[in-house]
């Protein structure tokens, strides 16, 4: 090997002159880096698409274990997230009890003086 200079370095340089050599070489590093992005991008969507057919065409539990290892958890957090939907849900729509707690209340007054009384138990307050 030459102490003075190898071949990495001088195709290094060779690339940095042409580069250089005129204003294209900023455009042409920009496009590269587009194109490079776009085809990354259709290998995700790719690989996505994919992954939802495996999925929904009715693939053998075990094959889709074997693709995706963490399968069973995705699937036990979904329904987690599922079973806490469903239970805000119900806390939502649940009817406004805020009404009618004085009445009830009162009903429950009455109903436990009615017991203490027929009890014979002294009321202490």
């Amino acid at each position: 090997v030459n102490p003075f200079w190898s071949y990495k370095t001088v195709e290094r340089d060779i690339i940095k002159k042409m580069r250089n050599g005129n204003h294209w070489g900023v455009l042409a590093e920009a496009a590269a880096g587009r194109a490079c992005a776009h085809l990354l991008s259709c290998a995700a969507q790719l690989r996505c698409a994919f992954s939802k057919a495996l999925l929904i065409r009715g693939t053998p539990r075990q094959v889709l274990i074997e693709l995706f290892p963490d399968l069973n958890l995705f699937e036990a957090i979904r329904v987690g997230v599922e079973r806490t939907c469903a239970d805000i849900a119900d806390f939502v729509s649940a009817p406004c009890l805020a009404g009618c707690a004085a009445s009830d209340s009162q009903e429950v007054a009455k109903d436990m003086r009615r017991v203490v009384y027929s009890r014979g138990i002294e009321a202490t307050a």
